[in-house]
């Protein structure tokens, strides 16, 4: 019951990235989808690494309407 749970957290979490809504939840969901008990590993670590990789790049935070920490220094 818990895997199914925290399954359908991750593909909310998904599809918030997806649209740039809500940063902490997708990348809430990027993690959790790299734990290996809870989902398949052989996926869940490619992509939830891949997503974390995209999810800290400067433009994506911009998309997501993040302030960067560029901004504050100038």
């Amino acid at each position: 019951v818990l895997t199914l749970i925290l399954g359908i957290f991750i593909l909310i979490g998904a599809v918030k990235m997806k649209q740039a809504k809500s940063y902490g939840l997708a990348m809430t969901a990027c993690i959790l989808a790299m734990i290996p008990c809870i989902n398949c590993c052989i996926l869940g670590l490619p992509f939830g690494i891949w997503g974390v990789v995209m999810l800290n790049k400067p433009e994506v935070k911009d998309a997501f309407g993040l302030p960067s920490r560029w901004d504050s220094e100038t």
